[in-house]
């Protein structure tokens, strides 16, 4: 953690000590939203999410970048060269994605402080030349395109958007595989203030991988281990595509473990 504040601490031009309040400060100062609006006033004018990923990225528990590293370097039916990351925060997954796996890479995020450091922290890496595009979520425009990519990881957002169902729809229409993953506390009452009340019983089926809704969404999972990868067969090309169950999961990459097959 004292390397990511002092990097923080870089960008924002303070000492350690000063980003070290700018960050605490931060994390007292989340708040319900109740519509739209209320995300991108909260986002364009705090540093909340920087405090609260700066976390994420230490805490093991919660870091799901392996898998998603894993998964782009092993998966032997498609080769994995284009990733965009939904919510991508402070640019953690980006920078694995370019560094790990040589994936070129699309941002998607609101305008937002975090924005901006995860851009500074990709040139700061050298690793510009990798982003493809950078996808600004704004009132005007809260779903921006972008060409059909390989990889989408969507760890821990939908719950944090107003129209999820929408949203998901949105970015499976432009991607082969996708990493999906709700916060576990929405099946506990959806007790966070930064998600919202609209659709929860959409949010706890997908984390439950009710067959009807992924029959609905076109999206079968290919991995049994870490987080849920789903095949996102229309993308897909007929040759490509998986079809055989692997029992016990014998293509098992460590991280990632695949329960299915196109042989």
């Amino acid at each position: 953690m004292k390397n990511r504040i002092a990097e923080f601490a870089e960008w924002r031009g303070v000492n350690t000590q000063e980003a070290t309040d700018i960050i605490n400060r931060a994390a007292h100062c989340a708040e319900a939203w109740e519509s739209r609006k209320d995300i991108y006033d909260f986002h364009k004018n705090t540093y909340y999410f920087i405090s609260a990923l700066l976390s994420w990225e230490t805490t093991t528990k919660y870091n799901y970048s392996d898998a998603i590293v894993a998964f782009a370097k092993t998966w032997p039916h498609y080769p994995i060269k284009t990733f965009m990351d939904h919510g991508s925060g402070i640019g953690y997954d980006a920078i694995r994605m370019i560094q790990e796996a040589g994936c070129d890479v699309y941002l998607y995020e609101l305008d937002s402080p975090h924005l901006d450091f995860a851009i500074w922290r990709l040139k700061k890496r050298n690793l510009w030349d990798k982003v493809k595009g950078v996808l600004i979520v704004t009132e005007g425009n809260p779903m921006p395109d972008y060409p059909l990519v390989d990889f989408t990881s969507s760890i821990a957002v939908i719950e944090h958007l107003e129209y999820p169902q929408r949203d998901l729809k949105h970015i499976l229409d432009r991607t082969r595989y996708v990493a999906i993953r709700v916060d576990p506390m929405v099946e506990k009452g959806n007790s966070s203030p930064t998600h919202f009340d609209t659709n929860v019983e959409f949010l706890v089926k997908l984390n439950g991988q009710d067959p009807d809704l992924l029959n609905e969404l076109g999206i079968k999972r290919i991995n049994s281990a870490c987080i849920p990868i789903y095949e996102v067969t229309r993308n897909v090309p007929p040759e490509f595509r998986v079809n055989k169950f692997i029992q016990n999961g014998s293509k098992d990459s460590g991280m990632v473990e695949y329960i299915w097959s196109k042989e």
